[in-house]
């Protein structure tokens, strides 16, 4: 990432991450063989205060269910 607040976006990415191993969401396993795996798509957010201001950053890990 080349923007200015880049280190507040891979920061908001750590913790989705960390909360994902927190509540353990998922598991490593090997992939069957002829089967496809299902994408992913990082969709990023700020969240703003009421005088507009950045409040905080948020990064959501989606599957591509459409696959």
């Amino acid at each position: 990432m080349l923007r200015r607040d880049a280190m507040h976006w891979k920061r908001a990415c750590m913790e989705e991450l960390k909360e994902f191993v927190r509540q353990r969401l998922f598991s490593v396993v090997s992939r069957p063989i002829r089967c496809k795996v299902v994408g992913c798509k990082w969709v990023f957010k700020t969240k703003l205060n009421v005088e507009g201001q950045v409040e905080y950053y948020k990064a959501q890990l989606m599957a591509q269910g459409f696959l």
